[in-house]
């Protein structure tokens, strides 16, 4: 009988590889062998002969024994890989990891993450350029104009026009009577009382942006105040402001997409009056488009929030939060209707300090007299608006890998002969002609990871 018989051949334990070449010899089979495992009788051996193949089977040579002279048995054992080769190409099978296909979307938990955790900053420039620009004041005075807000009607105000408010407050002549003192004129018509509000915006309020109808600004009843301010539309009173950003992959995405998610990458947004974010990073496995939008609303200073993720702005967050700084006001003024003085022809009855001769209760008259500070609203903090809002983007590193050796995952259902190299099977069912112990020894290579090759 004759066999090929392979010297110096090379491939892992694990390998369908097949050899080539090689030299054909004429051998005795040793009585009393298996197939599994024969004894071939030769003259003429080589001590690196290592293989051999008989009819359609590959064996190894797992030792020579000499004989006398050169006579030699080769005793073999079956390689069940290469015999089967065609059996394990043809078949589809569930494969979990491959050198040659991969699904870089499937988490690889073979490797772990190093301990270092590298952060970059990104800001939104662009938003906080157009939202920290300039400033306006909103205050929401009333005055029954506007029906839509419960009589309260709002305007906007340039700095110019916040400091002729000031000056017209402070002025103090608002009627047309000469016959009665300034003091007493501030304690009976007082605009100060119909201001039900004043917002801060860090950010101009252009007539383009926000429609408004430039007025004079009327106080409960009174109106001739000469000063002019934007008047809202309660039902357009809101500005939008918004960036798209992208955010850089994880440096190894090359070995899958998914670590741009937890916990290979973790994001946290700072965002001015909003506060520390957290975002899921899942969202952005293969599309890394951020978008920030901030809109806020002038009736009552609140402002929204939104995350959008990917190209095609899919929401993702939202948050309220206060945007519009409250402030406050103050005015000085007199009692005099509650000291109960004369204020014919414009002089005060009752001198400052001078208290001979008053009526009983000439001490409450006399403190109702004092200047008296009159204030609205309390102030708020401009300090949120500094920065400008920040992704904070946390990464860490998986240690090197061995993709010839390990494979990456694939989770697919696949015929083995579309891949090569290293492939890892689940749930193998095999049809072929081999043995029982044969086709079990070939599950549990398919199954512990092999070499198609």
């Amino acid at each position: 009988m004759v066999i090929d018989v392979y010297s110096g051949f090379s491939k892992a334990i694990n390998s369908t590889k097949q050899p080539t070449g090689g030299r054909s010899i004429n051998v005795t089979l040793k009585e009393g062998c298996s197939v599994l495992n024969p004894i071939f009788i030769l003259h003429g051996y080589s001590l690196a002969d290592n293989y051999v193949k008989w009819g359609s089977r590959y064996y190894y040579i797992d030792d020579i024994v000499i004989l006398h002279n050169e006579v030699a048995e080769y005793h073999c054992s079956t390689d069940v890989l290469a015999t089967f080769k065609s059996d394990i190409g043809a078949s589809t099978q569930y494969v979990l990891r491959a050198d040659s296909a991969y699904n870089l979307f499937v988490v690889d938990n073979k490797y772990p993450t190093q301990s270092q955790t590298r952060v970059t900053n990104i800001s939104f420039d662009t938003l906080h350029g157009e939202f920290v620009n300039g400033g306006s004041l909103v205050i929401g005075v009333v005055n029954g104009i506007d029906t839509a807000s419960a009589g309260v009607s709002y305007y906007c105000l340039t700095p110019s026009e916040a400091k002729d408010l000031l000056d017209f407050m402070f002025a103090g002549t608002w009627l047309d009577a000469g016959d009665i003192s300034l003091e007493l004129q501030k304690e009976l018509v007082n605009p100060f009382q119909y201001i039900d509000s004043i917002m801060w915006y860090p950010f101009d309020i252009p007539n383009s942006d926000v429609p408004f109808t430039p007025k004079e600004i009327k106080f409960g009843y009174w109106g001739g105040s000469g000063v002019i301010g934007g008047l809202l539309n309660a039902a357009d009173a809101s500005k939008g402001f918004a960036q798209q950003i992208t955010i850089p992959n994880h440096s190894q995405i090359s070995r899958g997409y998914y670590l741009n998610g937890y916990p290979f990458t973790r994001l946290l947004l700072e965002c001015y009056s909003f506060g520390n974010i957290p975002i899921d990073s899942s969202y952005f496995i293969d599309d890394t488009n951020l978008t920030l939008g901030i809109s806020v609303d002038f009736l009552t200073g609140m402002g929204k929030l939104t995350l959008r993720a990917g190209s095609n702005a899919r929401l993702i967050y939202k948050q309220y939060a206060q945007i519009g700084v409250p402030m406050k006001i103050s005015q000085v003024s007199q009692g005099l209707v509650a000291a109960g003085v004369s204020v014919l022809g414009g002089a005060i009855g009752v001198a400052y300090g001078n208290i001979v001769g008053v009526a009983q209760g000439i001490t409450s008259g006399a403190a109702a007299l004092m200047p008296q500070l009159a204030s609205s609203g309390t102030n708020g903090s401009k300090s949120a608006f500094v920065t400008a809002p920040t992704l904070i983007v946390s990464r860490q590193n998986l240690v090197d890998e061995d993709k010839a050796q390990i494979g990456r995952p694939l989770c697919q259902a696949i015929t083995i002969s579309r891949l090569s190299g290293f492939v890892v099977c689940e749930g193998v069912e095999l049809n072929t002609g081999a043995s029982k112990a044969e086709k079990q020894e070939i599950i549990s290579y398919m199954e512990g990871g092999f070499f198609y090759e």
